[in-house]
């Protein structure tokens, strides 16, 4: 082991390393390739190995490296030597990338379903509003008929700006009680037909961000109606508003089962989904929105204890 051997694992000196299984740092994943890369080497039955692996660091914390493992000798015995090169900034760019192109994809599919969608939707507004006068008697059907396709072309809208979610933002200054507590009313009826109650604390009446209320609300919207889906046994979801001197923090908490590990910590990417029938597009566009008002958002989760999504967005 030599001293980037000694930085790369973040050990405080050689005793931490030397005589110690390499097994103990590497992630349980890679172990079975490992080895049979190096008794290939061991055995002579390859002159030279290259293979890509992940490890754990003395501070708690995942490397990916690529490995070249080439035979020596050591004191007069056969051994395979093992050069390990850092690539975890570039597995990173790779990630950032690979995301990059899944949100053009997705993005590219919303605008097209919307659009597509729209056209037949505008004829069909327009022979109701035809047939309208010739009804007498059940105008109010026509009413609850214009008003579910208003609420379509609202959805629409809201699909629209998985394209674009940055276009048409109209920020104000906004009160987060009022907001929240409109997207509450929303989603209570929802809630109660599933047992669930929806419980709202807040540190002072009045607390204000800068925001898009029309975004802002499809954040909130998205957050609540996910922890009550997490929840099909009932319980309660908490949302709690508090500030301090640069930051307003909003949690919304559920009682559901959590979220794997596996996902969590790829959370906010398209298509990527815990329920049968979901998408895993409500998150992306509720991490993008949050982004685009310079907010930050942290997801906690245990498993059978529930999930807790904390944002913060800076105070203006």
């Amino acid at each position: 082991m030599n001293e980037s051997g000694i930085s790369l694992f973040e050990a405080a000196t050689y005793e931490d390393l030397i005589g110690k299984n390499i097994y103990d740092q590497l992630h349980p994943c890679d172990h079975e390739d490992v080895k049979e890369r190096i008794q290939n080497i061991a055995e002579q039955k390859t002159e030279s190995e290259i293979v890509k692996q992940s490890w754990f660091t003395f501070q708690n914390r995942v490397i990916y490296t690529e490995m070249v493992c080439i035979p020596t000798t050591f004191f007069g015995e056969a051994a395979v030597q093992v050069i390990l090169r850092d690539i975890s900034e570039r597995k990173q760019t790779e990630e950032l990338m690979l995301k990059s192109e899944k949100l053009s994809i997705a993005g590219q599919l919303a605008a097209g379903i919307a659009h597509e969608i729209r056209n037949p939707l505008t004829a069909i507004k327009g022979f109701l509003q035809l047939m309208k006068p010739t009804m007498e008697g059940n105008e109010h059907y026509f009413d609850i008929v214009f008003s579910e396709l208003s609420r379509i072309e609202l959805i629409l809208s809201e699909l629209l700006m998985l394209a674009k979610p940055q276009q048409n933002a109209v920020k104000k200054h906004l009160n987060l009680k009022k907001l929240i507590g409109e997207v509450s009313a929303l989603l209570e009826t929802q809630a109660n037909l599933n047992g669930i109650f929806i419980r709202t604390r807040y540190e002072k009446d009045s607390i204000y961000i800068n925001g898009d209320q029309n975004q802002l609300k499809q954040v909130f919207i998205n957050l609540i109606k996910n922890a009550v889906e997490s929840m099909p046994d009932g319980g309660t979801v908490d949302i709690i508003v508090t500030e301090d001197e640069h930051s307003v923090h909003v949690t919304v908490k559920d009682e559901g089962e959590g979220i794997p590990e596996k996902v969590l910590n790829r959370i906010g990417e398209p298509f990527l989904t815990t329920k049968e029938k979901g998408t895993g597009l409500g998150l992306m566009v509720t991490f993008n929105i949050i982004e685009n008002h310079q907010g930050v958002i942290h997801v906690d989760s245990q498993p059978d204890k529930g999930t807790a999504f904390k944002i913060s967005f800076p105070k203006k």
